[in-house]
């Protein structure tokens, strides 16, 4: 064994439980601890070997309802190569069998091979040797790309199902009013619907498909644009280069041009490509991946969220006339900033604030609706950007100006977070006057 504390008690375990002739067959036989457990999980019954098989190419922990999932996704598809793949499962959900699979997981947890909490519904390997194992009960290439596509198709159709029940959930008056989500089992049982986020099989399924060969290259493109927008969202930048990079080079692989054929897609791609690599302070890259989409957008709002990742940028590198100046020709280009008479603007603009301040109370504007445009959102927040670049210039025309278009943008078109500050600078202006 070598030394290794897990292997020896495998062996230890494997002669307890055999006869003495056979445990000494396998010690002879086997060369690593992995291909003991293999044998190990080669004995359980057909039901639990395709089960423990299949968990392992989801993750070292996993939930049953994703296995219940993939199994059921894989038994559609006969493996006649591999028995253990014979449709075993039904094609509908039912408490029942998520019960009957329950069981069969217990009895991995009995055998070693498997942990789990009492009440839940995560299990995990006991080890990561298990793991090895399992997956090592596929021994040709072709039937584990099999596996890993099947499966993966299986686990990325489960994050978008899972996407999409948290947005209804949000959406709910429950979801809205900050409540707790609550679900009802067939035996009566109200329990909390536990919140998804974070929780998703995007990136594994990723990681099957991207590892098998495939010609559907606009499917592969689209596929890892979207993992690079979760991975984003989620603060994984490394993860999200990775996926962005895989999605151009898929891309390229479509004959005729991505930014004609594909235009949708490869603005996402661009935009999420080059927001992550800013940000990581690759900014020479960023702003060559910048310039190609400012090359290729149809249309300023296109080009909006990206400007903003570059403004954002330019203000980590401490350029700051470069970063006003980025901001304010974005903000004139979109119409939502003047392009001369700006002091004239802002007196102009005050006065009428000062009098419609006059004629409203303070319960009338906190009624105002909540923004809900993401394009507005974007422009208040350039403008926001504008102010603060006024500040660190010392520039009293966009110091002036900029939580005034705010304000005026705010009463238009409802509140955002932007509109705290302008609501304060200009308290403090008018006290100060």
């Amino acid at each position: 064994t070598e030394g290794n504390a897990y292997f020896t008690m495998q062996l230890l375990d494997r002669m307890k439980t055999s006869d003495a002739s056979d445990a000494a067959g396998d010690i002879i036989n086997v060369s690593s601890v992995v291909e003991l457990v293999a044998s190990k999980i080669d004995q359980c019954q057909p039901k639990l070997r395709t089960a423990l098989i299949v968990a392992s190419y989801i993750q070292f922990s996993f939930n049953v309802d994703v296995l219940w999932a993939a199994l059921n996704a894989l038994c559609t598809h006969v493996f006649e190569s591999f028995v253990a793949f014979k449709p075993q499962y039904s094609e509908h959900k039912d408490h029942g069998e998520i019960q009957m699979l329950e069981k069969l997981l217990d009895e991995a947890v009995l055998n070693g091979l498997l942990s789990n909490t009492i009440g839940s519904n995560v299990y995990r390997f006991s080890h990561d040797r298990v793991q090895q194992a399992a997956q090592s009960l596929i021994p040709f290439r072709e039937e584990k790309n099999k596996l890993k596509t099947y499966l993966g198709l299986c686990l990325l159709e489960f994050h978008r199902s899972q996407e999409r029940k948290e947005r209804q959930q949000l959406l709910s008056p429950e979801g809205k009013g900050g409540k707790p989500l609550t679900s009802k089992h067939d035996d009566g049982t109200v329990v909390s619907v536990p919140k998804q986020r974070g929780a998703s099989y995007l990136f594994i399924a990723m990681d099957h498909l991207n590892s098998v060969p495939s010609k559907d290259h606009l499917h592969q493109a689209k596929m890892n644009v979207e993992g690079a927008e979760h991975a984003s969202t989620l603060g994984a930048l490394t993860l999200s280069i990775k996926y962005s990079r895989i999605a151009a080079e898929q891309i390229s692989k479509i004959r005729r041009d991505p930014w004609v054929a594909q235009y949708d897609l490869a603005l996402r791609l661009f935009r999420v490509w080059a927001d992550v690599e800013l940000a990581l302070g690759n900014f020479e890259e960023g702003y060559r991946l910048c310039q190609q989409l400012f090359e290729k957008a149809r249309s300023v709002d296109d080009e909006l969220p990206t400007t903003l990742a570059h403004v954002r940028a330019l203000e980590r590198q401490d350029e700051k006339v470069a970063y006003l100046s980025t901001a304010v020709e974005a903000a004139q280009q979109i119409s939502i900033y003047p392009k001369r008479g700006m002091l004239w603007t802002a007196v102009t603009e005050m006065i009428m604030l000062k009098s419609y301040f006059k004629r409203h109370t303070n319960e009338e504007i906190l009624k105002l609706p909540l923004i809900t445009n993401p394009r507005q959102v974007l422009s208040m927040k350039l403008i926001d950007k504008i102010a603060q670049g006024g500040l660190i210039t010392e520039d009293a025309t966009h110091i002036l100006l900029a939580p005034i278009k705010v304000i005026r943008s705010t009463l238009q078109h409802g509140i955002c977070k932007y509109s705290a500050f302008a609501f304060a600078f200009f308290g403090l202006l008018s006290v100060t006057q």
